[in-house]
């Protein structure tokens, strides 16, 4: 009996991503394991981004179909789900649009899903710099359940998988500012786990522009906030309710030491007067206390 060949979409999310979507799509129409199509879903770009995915559309249509769509709603979340709705193959992947693959990133995806016999998996990542230069690479367990997600999303977010299991975490829940811990949490509820390919294929590029680089303190106090609304929203929805009321004790703590953390070296700072470290501990303890 003839193998009949699963075809793959990679779906890909982009925002101001002229200087790195080329290098992506190259690399995922260069795969040794064949993508039928790309999925991209631009988020109100301002840049050439649109420009140069379009060359790259008319350049690469012999070889593969790139879908272009225009998200509905600014917002990541938004693009994420308008890319999702529109796979029609069997098996599907997520990928940044300033990330590379390497050219057995789908083969390995492919086989880690068969040894294993799941619907989906999700990558490990090597972090890069802007230049594709090595950061680091951190070895995860082989999977991880519900309960350990729930303290951080080892996962990630470079899913791989069966096309069906979409429709089991969309349409995302309103409010929601990131989808990443979110699908994850969801998917490992609803299957007992998560596994993760160790892999090496897959480059996970850090660079300023980046949702997630952190460079200053101020940064670090937004992502917690940002995990603190998730956290919220899950608790609303009534999803390990108890847990994530625990979770955001615990990140509003980590909050209050950040800012701690500041207010003891401004207190140690010469150049500024008694009255003003006096007024700046009013300030603090009215806000924290």
């Amino acid at each position: 009996m003839k193998h009949i060949r699963e075809k793959i979409s990679a779906i890909v999310f982009v925002h101001n991503e002229e200087m790195y979507i080329s290098s992506l799509i190259d690399s995922i129409n260069n795969q040794t394991c064949k993508v039928d199509q790309i999925i991209i879903c631009d988020d109100f770009s301002t840049d050439n981004t649109l420009g140069i995915i379009q060359n790259k559309k008319n350049n690469l249509s012999k070889n593969i179909n790139i879908k272009i769509i225009n998200n509905k709603k600014k917002g990541k979340v938004y693009a994420y789900e308008e890319a999702l709705k529109s796979v029609d193959t069997e098996l599907f992947f997520v990928c940044a649009g300033d990330d590379v693959l390497k050219r057995d990133y789908v083969k390995s995806m492919m086989s880690f899903i068969n040894k294993y016999k799941i619907d989906f998996a999700y990558s490990n990542h090597v972090w890069v710099d802007s230049n594709l230069n090595f950061i680091k690479y951190t070895e995860k367990n082989l999977f991880y359940t519900v309960n350990d997600l729930i303290y951080s999303n080892f996962a990630g977010g470079m899913i791989f998988g069966r096309s069906y299991i979409i429709k089991q975490y969309i349409p995302f829940p309103k409010g929601l500012t990131f989808e990443d811990w979110y699908v994850a949490l969801f998917l490992s509820d609803k299957f007992g786990k998560c596994y993760i390919n160790n892999n090496k294929n897959y480059l996970y590029r850090r660079h300023d522009g980046a949702d997630t680089f952190i460079s200053t303190r101020k940064d670090k106090v937004n992502l917690v906030k940002r995990d603190v609304l998730f956290f919220q929203l899950l608790v609303n929805i009534n999803f390990y309710k108890d847990m994530f009321k625990n979770r955001i004790t615990f990140y509003n703590g980590k909050i209050k030491k950040i800012s701690f953390i500041k207010f003891i070296k401004i207190l140690s700072l010469r150049n500024i007067t008694s009255m003003e470290k006096i007024k700046f501990i009013i300030i603090k303890l009215t806000r924290y206390y």
